[in-house]
Formats: structure tokens, sequence, C-alpha cells
């Protein structure tokens, strides 16, 4: 991902990073400022759905979005404890400047 946000960038382009940790502290914001870098119209039908599978969804719907088909709109964020062990803890820290970088760059509150 910080590849190809380096690319887009070297390439004219804009790239837009959003972070989930963000949009879940506050949908509404962050979803009005992803609206706003995107030029469409933000629309308070972003921040609540009804339950149940979208034909949009693809055929791995039934594998991966069971979370997201039993829910009606964003759930509040929680910090998560995280522990990590032997070479996990290695490529943890290699891969922390990149996500800083991006983090940086994502939508912000």
């Amino acid at each position: 991902q910080y590849e190809l946000y380096l690319l887009l960038e070297q390439q004219g382009n804009m790239p837009i990073v959003l972070d989930s940790k963000y949009l879940l502290q506050n949908p509404e914001l962050i979803l009005k400022r992803l609206c706003n870098l995107l030029k469409i119209s933000f629309d308070q039908k972003m921040l609540k759905w009804g339950k149940g599978a979208r034909k949009e969804d693809g055929i791995w719907a039934k594998y991966w979005y069971s979370n997201v088909h039993n829910s009606t709109g964003f759930l509040p964020y929680t910090e998560k404890e995280i522990k990590l062990s032997g070479s996990n803890v290695t490529l943890a820290k290699k891969c922390k400047p990149y996500y800083e970088f991006l983090t940086a760059k994502s939508i912000q509150l």
C-alpha cells in the first residue's frame, strides 16, 4: 500500500487513505471529508443501512461479510490489545514506519 501510494502520487494523483480507526471514531465527519475529496454529496443514509447481503458484495460475500450483513451501522471504535511474539515482533517493527506514513496521510478527525 505504501508503494502504491507513492506510485500514484508520482503519477500526479492524490491518493486517499481511509483509516478505519478514525472512521469508527466519527463516521459522519470522516465520510463528509471523504465525500468532499471525491467531490460527491454526503448523505445521512451512508451512516445506517439495512441488514442483509447486496448483489454488489460479490461471490465471496458469504465467506467474508457475515458481520457486515448483520450490521445496520458503524460500531464504535474500541482499542484492541495486541500481543506479538517471536518473528511477529520483528515484522511489526519493520512495518511500523509504513503504517505511520499512511496513517499520517489518512483522513483525520
